[in-house]
């Protein structure tokens, strides 16, 4: 498994999925004129990194704390979608490994920004795990 990242471009944001650092980073506009063929790779990502953590509990027994940062300044609706299915998929991987896996998404906002933060708020609202909130300066 390798470490993924994709430059932020013009409508697609930064990605960095680090499986050794088990630190997962979204940040920019999300508004990829491909939404379906930008995000297919990241869940087909996630699903592998999931056999990661099924290796480290046989293997070392030991507790993984993942942070998913998402920072991002737009995303529309189609992100929108995407994000939740990245939320879903790491929460799942936490479901079935509540032993050894535990996953924190900080949600990050503008002071100023209500929208991005009541768009965090509804996330954290449909799934069950821990959010952060962290106002950017």
């Amino acid at each position: 498994m390798n470490v993924y990242t994709a430059e932020q471009k013009d409508n697609s944001p930064f990605v960095k999925l680090d499986h050794n650092e088990h630190r997962f980073q979204f940040r920019g506009e999300s508004r990829p004129e491909n939404a379906q063929k930008f995000f297919q790779f990241i869940i087909e990502w996630i699903e592998e990194y999931d056999k990661l953590i099924w290796y480290i509990k046989d293997i070392s027994k030991k507790k993984v704390e993942a942070v998913c940062e998402f920072n991002l300044d737009y995303f529309n609706s189609t992100s929108a979608k995407f994000i939740l299915d990245i939320i879903k998929a790491f929460q799942a991987i936490q479901a079935s490994n509540q032993e050894t896996f535990n996953i924190v998404f900080e949600w990050h906002h503008d002071k100023l920004d209500e929208d991005m933060k009541e768009s965090g708020l509804e996330y954290a609202d449909m799934v069950n795990s821990e959010f952060v909130f962290v106002i950017n300066d």
